[in-house]
């Protein structure tokens, strides 16, 4: 018998968007433990219990969710909107909980084992290999051509990410990639670009059973980068492509074997092939997609539905089934790169009609970086209406009124 036989969930990461995580696990009336290495990391707030852990610490979870449960009734652990499902799926492992095993984690993480995974199965994907050095990705090159897309083999958030569209671009392009990778891996993977209109397709996994539970559109700028600057729920695509682009993610989560939990399947419509698998994950999104605007456009509570799965009760369909039919918008907003002099009209922004929430990420001092990734994003703004163009219109209203001011 355990000292504190309260049910515990550990969450695994204490960012932004971890809060909701925590704040739904402690509704539901479950004990939260965080881990986070940063000791200011902002889900700390919020935790029962805050350990400062890398969440990239596999072995320590391992050994401290092992503690831990010798005082404490765990019954789940969780994650979303971090890059953390390795750690998690190693951590429900070893205190015998539900999640996905590790080497599904791990083929989700590793780009190269996921795309590897895939292609055997006839998944529709770019053309891909691995390379090591310019020599390797001249080979590729040879065969499919510019543009190419070169990406760490561990990252997310599009960090390592550019699009190379001559020879002279390569060795810079090759260095970027290889300094982001989160495990320091020698080799990249090499992509042909494709070119079209690109999705999020969020479902969840319960008893066999793939539940759609949104599909976003999305959109990239910064080239040669792949910065997402806005995305859109719902998507506006017809629905016989959305039901293409469902049957597409949920056949690549059963290839590569998202048995249970959650599946994330970023997508693009190529005209050259189609609908196609760019990104897979074993966890819900980041973004402030599940996290606000699913729940703003449909009425559901995805992660509410992701923690019941992962502690072992059955899902609520109140969760998962649409109840509101609107349209919710996260838009980025983009102040010049440089030192924060100032920050102005976020008040007012909020008092516009439809403006459901605003982050803003730096404050006065802060450098503003270079835009090379979407993790470099420092504000959102996310907007509600009863149509697209509605949540459109009230974005950029809010836009117009925010200014953040910069020196170099």
């Amino acid at each position: 018998m355990t000292a504190d036989n309260k049910k515990t969930i550990i969450v695994i990461g204490a960012g932004l968007l971890s809060i909701k995580n925590i704040e739904t696990a402690k509704k539901m009336g479950y004990k939260v433990i965080v881990t986070d290495m940063n000791p200011n990391a902002i889900g700390f707030k919020y935790a029962d219990i805050p350990i400062l852990l890398s969440t990239r610490d596999i072995d320590g979870h391992v050994r401290e969710a092992k503690e831990l449960s010798n005082n404490h009734n765990i019954v789940g652990v969780f994650t979303a909107g971090a890059d953390v499902e390795v750690t998690v799926a190693h951590t429900a492992r070893a205190l015998g909980l539900i999640g996905v095993s590790p080497e599904v984690a791990n083929k989700c993480n590793d780009k190269l084992l996921m795309r590897q995974e895939l292609a055997k199965a006839n998944v529709p994907g770019p053309k891909f290999a691995k390379v090591n050095d310019k020599k390797d990705a001249l080979r590729f090159i040879k065969e499919v051509g510019y543009p190419v897309i070169i990406k760490p083999l561990d990252n997310c958030g599009s960090r390592g990410v550019r699009v190379i569209s001559n020879d002279t671009e390569l060795d810079s392009s090759i260095e970027f990639s290889k300094e982001l990778g989160v495990c320091e891996k020698e080799s990249l993977l090499i992509e042909e670009f494709l070119e079209g209109p690109t999705q999020t397709v969020e479902m969840l996994v319960c008893d066999g059973k793939y539940h759609l539970c949104s599909i976003i559109d999305t959109f990239h700028d910064y080239f040669p980068y792949r910065v997402e600057v806005a995305h859109v729920n719902p998507t506006i695509l017809s629905k016989d492509l959305q039901n293409e682009l469902f049957m597409l993610a949920r056949r690549a989560s059963e290839v590569i074997g998202i048995d249970v939990g959650a599946a994330k399947v970023d997508t693009i419509i190529s005209g050259k092939e189609g609908p196609v698998v760019m990104e897979m994950t074993s966890r819900l999104s980041g973004g402030f997609h599940c996290q606000y605007t699913t729940p703003l456009a449909h009425g559901t509570n995805n992660i509410k539905a992701a923690i019941d799965i992962a502690v072992g009760n059955p899902i609520k369909y109140a969760d998962i089934v649409p109840s509101k039919n609107r349209h919710a918008r996260c838009q980025a907003l983009f102040p010049q790169p440089g030192k924060v002099v100032s920050i102005n009209g976020v008040e007012k922004a909020k008092m516009v009609p439809g403006v459901e929430e605003i982050f803003v990420l730096v404050n006065e001092g802060d450098l503003v970086p270079e835009y090379r990734s979407s993790a470099d994003r420092v504000c959102f703004v996310i907007t509600s209406g009863a149509s697209y163009e509605e949540a459109l219109r009230v974005a950029k209203q809010a836009k117009s009124l925010i200014n953040i001011e910069t020196i170099r």
